[in-house]
């Protein structure tokens, strides 16, 4: 099997691997392809996301497109101090949650939920079939929502703002490598993040609740964002081919947010595992491409969360990447379906997809 290609050909999917629509508000996600570039390199990529996702209730109508479209610039570098130890360095949103009822049973309610990443990891490769890696994460999150009366048990409605908080978390994992054949596996843990927010509610189900008297209320709210573990895994399978597979799982089951006035605003049944398998090839020295199969189980059972209206979904993405000299263009289109389901109202959601298109650029020193 020959794979004198190797290095650009575990970059492909990698390069153009993007996410979204996961397991209650996860979005991007860390790549570890990129983490073992065998190249000192810089990359930057726009992505656009479309989503078609709506509902109806049998006596309130339709609720309107509830996802609002995402645009985000993401980017990643790595260097190598040395023949062994190498700097990576990744930006990315891993949260993600946008919508608004402009319709329909809920209308007038909203979410807007952001996590954008820095990760910092050092890796080092103690011996050609064993590396290990770890680093500090920087999070910046910021929570927004807004519920409607029906969503308070008809006492008035009600508008969150916990503002923005930065938490720290980390990366640690090890590989194992038969470079022969361009095999890795990963196995890596993504610590849980702790925030703490300055929390105000407002609106008219203070007003009720205080018989008049206030209609705001300040407090403080202590968030956890779960934590992760990842299989990823890549092999040679035939001349100039590699096969990807990978598995990520996140503890959904014990995040909560809860408010002094609201209580719990958001909670999970369940944890989430998300599934991808692909397949890359390097069909000219210049150009490669691959294709990419995933599936993502909820973190939900039974009602859906109207706000986040989504409880699995799987899909297909595509990737190319063309290299001229030190500098590679590399671009991706991404469709998923979304699983079918029904909230506490009644309002049922079916027949629900979205699509996803990056393009940028890399350039290694």
């Amino acid at each position: 099997m020959k794979l004198k290609y190797q290095s650009l050909l575990a970059a492909i999917l990698s390069a153009t691997s993007f996410y979204s629509h996961g397991a209650a508000y996860e979005f991007g996600r860390y790549s570890y392809s990129n983490l073992y570039s065998p190249d000192d390199k810089v990359a930057v990529s726009y992505s656009y996301f479309n989503y078609d996702i709506q509902g109806s209730h049998p006596t309130f109508g339709d609720t309107g497109d509830i996802f609002n479209d995402t645009h985000y610039v993401q980017g990643a570098a790595n260097y190598f101090f040395t023949d062994k130890f190498s700097g990576n360095a990744q930006y990315y949103l891993s949260n993600n949650i946008d919508t608004q009822h402009t319709g329909g049973f809920w209308q007038g309610s909203s979410a807007d939920v952001k996590t954008r990443t820095v990760a910092l990891t050092g890796k080092y490769q103690f011996a050609p079939s064993f590396s290990a890696f770890a680093g500090p994460t920087i999070n910046q999150t910021e929570i927004k929502a807004k519920f409607n009366t029906n969503m308070n048990g008809g006492f008035g409605g009600l508008d969150l703002d916990l503002g923005e908080d930065i938490g720290f978390g980390y990366t640690v994992g090890a590989s194992y490598h038969i470079p022969k054949i361009a095999l890795r596996a990963t196995v890596a843990y993504q610590s849980a993040v702790e925030h703490s927010f300055d929390t105000t509610e407002s609106g008219a189900l203070i007003v009720n609740k205080t018989g008049g008297k206030a209609s705001s209320v300040s407090s403080h709210s202590e968030i956890e964002l779960p934590e992760t573990i990842d299989f990823d895994f890549q092999t040679g399978v035939a001349e100039n081919t590699l096969m990807t597979f990978s598995a990520h799982w996140r503890r959904w089951s014990e995040h909560v947010i809860k408010t002094q006035v609201r209580g719990e605003v958001v909670t999970f049944d369940r944890d989430s595992v998300t599934y991808a398998l692909g397949l890359a090839r390097q069909f000219t020295p210049a150009f490669g491409g691959g294709i990419e199969l995933n599936y993502a189980e909820g973190a939900g059972e039974g009602n859906l969360n109207p706000l986040a209206p989504g409880n699995g979904a799987k899909g297909v993405q595509v990737g190319g990447k063309y290299s001229f000299g030190n500098t590679s263009l590399f671009g991706a289109a991404q469709y998923k379906i979304v699983k079918d389901g029904k909230d506490i109202s009644g309002t049922v959601y079916e027949d629900n997809s979205l699509y996803g298109l990056t393009v940028g650029v890399e350039h290694k020193f």
